[in-house]
């Protein structure tokens, strides 16, 4: 029979040291569970005025409507179950909403200059409306942002998907002085903002500066300090800037992705006098960042006939100082180019323009960098650029005058700065996010198991908030454990296979990156337990089930006899399939031939199974034992073979190309992990599609289809 045994242990400390990272939080207050569609504007408002500063909103898996501007001028948290279209939390704006040109989906402004509590958003997906390139050529002139901080620190936002924002995904205002902590924006993906119907506008981050404080340049930016905005480890596609700033902002620009942006620079610096800015960007730091672009300055895509000069940019600096090194670029004609924002300067050096400080002081001959020599200069070393055409520069200037912006003068490449060291990273302030989330991580608690077979177990566990998966530990004497398995955000089951020695330990924990939760109760499993295996030799397939046969084995178990009753067996999933006799039949194994009323799947069935009535069993006598599930194939008219899905290089998401007619129908497209489950679903209206969801290392199946049917399945193997 069957053994397991849940013992609860003690809970071991999380990795991070929470008395480094304290996080301070007032009460959690949990949106009612609401269904698809439903404009929740009203009930987050309501809920939002009356949060006291620290408390924690939760929203609810599912997606729902926001018609109007959520106006915070409290310190709260927002917190969804997860930025993955499934299972997770969705805000997405409706035609006719309230949220017109320039204003936000969320916007904090508490009217103080310093925050008592971190602010945390995290586990949502936030999605505008398309603009004509996404959304099969209807105009959507439309320049909305998502969140907006005004001069708020100790914000951190994390685990969000921000898509079709013609504005920005985010916006955030600093004082010119920051004085700690300002905000840190990471693992959050930026994609498709593009506008054509507004000069192609629609920035990922845009940061500024409260230029009114005191109304003067900030004489040391200090470098190297967390007195920046810092964005790390994002994913940007298709936005116009990924990042660009303006008035006296400072930002840190590192190990983020950048796919596709064409038309302006994907990292930029405002200078002085453009768009109504009193000073330039004052200062950035760029490196370890992937710039890779497939798409001409036009927007169309790259081919081997396209001009050389009709490449973008990657990286425009117009004013302020910037170190920028450790950077990639693919298919940019510069990997850095240079500018002078003001049109007719008078003097050298014009106000706040790249080398500013320096210039003041040495004037057009300075040649040196060491020392106040270098104050305000630009720094660039150590870039990796692809040189595909002569034509081609790594680093270039783009003014009318040379005297005012030079190299070795104003900007110094293949040099360190002398004296920089870069903050650390990853940013030590995730740990308070960290921190924070251990109150959800931990809520883990029980594991539950069933047996597929006899050398396969299915564990099952609780769901919690703010987790990017769990870990499977396994042991096999209850006192070393490693890791045997792992799975993705709200997936709460794993199968565990390869099973040889008695017995197993197994206990999980949520994770966020690197952090872990407390571990789950252990669970101990014996396998002296009764199972059944179905197999089929050939595989099955829909066009000749009527004539094909599948095998039932026992492990530890036999049947009551060699006479079996059809009445006994059910078989699962399967319209129109029945049992039409028994083939040979052994105390362990029983040949089971079918019969198939002709049919058309339109979908493979990945379920299939045999449930064996006791009766029929000399061990299991209370419930009937249940084979593991099968697949049956289904036949595809070889005039649907329409379809070719493209992995993107960069290791992170999937691009479908389809070819053959042109999509005219809105089609369906599904994602299936390895266990069969659903875990991304949406509708394809042009023949070429991008899935945001952050892929691990598996194997995956994509459906595409119209309305009930599907046309076309494929597997993809990611390693």
């Amino acid at each position: 029979m069957k053994t397991i045994f849940v013992y609860i242990l003690l809970i071991l400390s999380s990795v991070v040291n929470s008395q480094l990272y304290p996080v301070n939080t007032g009460s959690i207050k949990y949106l009612p569970d609401e269904k698809n569609g439903t404009d929740i504007t009203i009930q987050l408002s309501e809920m939002i005025l009356a949060c006291n500063d620290g408390d924690v909103i939760v929203i609810p898996a599912g997606k729902f409507i926001i018609t109007d501007q959520l106006l915070i001028n409290k310190e709260i948290s927002i917190i969804g179950s997860g930025s993955d279209t499934i299972t997770g939390t969705m805000l997405y704006k409706a035609d006719g909403s309230e949220l017109n040109n320039f204003t936000s989906f969320i916007k904090f402004s508490t009217g103080r200059s310093y925050s008592n509590y971190k602010i945390f958003i995290s586990g949502i997906y936030f999605k505008s409306l398309p603009s004509s390139r996404y959304s099969g050529g209807n105009p959507v002139s439309l320049s909305d942002k998502c969140l907006e901080y005004y001069y708020i620190t100790d914000f951190i936002v994390t685990d969000n998907i921000f898509q079709y924002f013609g504005g920005a995904g985010i916006v955030a205002y600093h004082k010119d002085s920051i004085e700690g902590f300002n905000g840190l924006i990471f693992n959050n993906d930026f994609i498709e903002f593009y506008r054509p119907e507004l000069n192609d506008l629609g920035y990922g981050v845009l940061v500024g500066a409260h230029h009114e404080e005191n109304k003067k340049w900030i004489l040391n930016p200090e470098i190297g300090s967390k007195k920046f905005l810092f964005v790390e480890d994002n994913y940007f596609r298709e936005t116009r800037h990924a990042i660009a700033a303006g008035t006296n902002a400072k930002y840190v620009f590192r190990y983020n992705v950048v796919v596709d942006n064409w038309t302006a620079p994907a990292i930029d610096m405002h200078g002085a006098g453009d768009f109504g800015n009193m000073y330039s960007s004052r200062a950035s730091e760029s490196y370890g960042n992937i710039i890779n672009n497939n798409f001409d300055y036009w927007g169309n895509p790259i081919i081997e006939s396209t001009p050389w000069n009709d490449y973008p940019i990657a990286i425009g600096i117009r004013g302020g100082e910037a170190l920028i090194y450790n950077n990639t670029s693919y298919n940019y004609q510069n990997l850095a180019t240079f500018y002078l924002e003001e049109n007719n300067p008078l003097t050298y050096p014009s106000p706040y323009q790249i080398g500013y400080l320096s210039g003041l002081k040495y004037g057009l001959k300075d040649s040196s960098y060491l020392g106040d020599h270098g104050d305000g200069d630009v720094y660039i070393w150590n870039n990796q650029f692809e040189q595909k055409f002569q034509e081609w520069s790594k680093y270039i200037i783009n003014i009318n005058d040379q005297s005012y912006l030079k190299f070795n003068r104003d900007i110094q490449t293949d040099v360190e700065k002398p004296g920089y060291t870069a903050y650390i990273y990853p940013h030590d302030y995730r740990n308070y996010y960290y921190t924070f989330i251990d109150t959800f991580l931990n809520e883990i608690s029980n594991i539950n198991s069933t047996f597929t077979n006899q050398n396969s177990i299915q564990l099952a566990w609780n769901n919690v908030l703010c987790e990017d998966g769990y870990y499977i530990y396994e042991s096999t004497d209850g006192v070393n454990y490693t890791i045997k398995d792992s799975t993705t955000i709200n997936d709460t089951t794993a199968i565990i296979s390869n099973l040889d020695s008695d017995p197993y330990w197994f206990y999980i924990r949520a994770y966020n990156d690197l952090h872990q939760g407390n571990k789950s109760q252990t669970i101990i499993i014996n396998q002296d337990i009764e199972s059944a295996t179905l197999t089929a030799t050939p595989a099955l397939n829909e066009t000749d089930l009527d004539n094909q046969s599948v095998t039932i084995t026992l492990n530890n178990e036999t049947f009551t006899d060699l006479t079996l009753s059809t009445g006994n067996f059910t078989l699962n999933n399967v319209p129109g399939l029945s049992i039409e006799s028994f083939g040979t039949i052994t105390s362990t194994t029983a040949i089971v031939n079918l019969a198939f009323t002709p049919g058309d799947f339109d979908a493979e069935i990945n379920n299939f199974s045999i449930t064996i009535n006791p009766s029929e069993l000399t061990q299991t006598s209370d419930v009937a034992l249940q084979t593991n599930a099968i697949t049956i194939s289904h036949d595809i008219p070889s005039s649907h073979n329409l379809f070719l899905v493209n992995y993107d290089h960069l290791g992170k998401y999937l691009i479908v190309s389809i070819i053959g007619q042109p999509i005219s129908d809105p089609h369906f497209i599904r994602l299936y992990n390895s266990s069969k489950e659903l875990i991304y679903e949406d509708i394809i209206r042009t023949n070429s599609y991008y899935i945001p969801i952050r892929f691990k290392p598996g194997i995956y199946s994509v459906d595409i289809g119209v309305e009930d049917m599907t046309l076309f399945t494929e597997v993809i193997v990611l390693n």
